[in-house]
């Protein structure tokens, strides 16, 4: 955080707004979860490891890499949790996404 309490080195840069933005989303949807689908439930907590890694970025707080890298491991355990079940119970699969670790 800058001096004046803004997220990045260039407080008040646009990317800023838009991490601001997906934040903000993220705790919209968080007081929504436990109603979400399967497949809702997963796009969310991939979503939230990005924006903690975005957010470690834009920061500069290596520090606090680890949550992000454990919101991460929680996304995945919950991918391949929801793809076993769906397997042993003949449930259809998780829709597949584009998300991809960053370690």
């Amino acid at each position: 955080m800058t001096a004046n309490g803004k997220i990045g080195k260039g407080a008040g840069h646009p990317a800023d707004a838009v991490l601001v933005a997906e934040l903000v989303g993220l705790l919209g949807d968080a007081e929504n979860y436990i109603a979400l689908s399967t497949d809702e439930r997963l796009r969310y907590l991939e979503r939230r490891a990005e924006s903690l890694h975005r957010l470690v970025d834009a920061l500069g707080d290596e520090a606090s890499r680890y949550l992000a890298s454990d919101a991460e491991d929680r996304a995945e355990q919950a991918r391949n949790g929801a793809e076993v079940l769906a397997q042993e119970c003949g449930a259809p699969r998780p829709v597949p996404t584009k998300w991809v670790r960053r370690r």
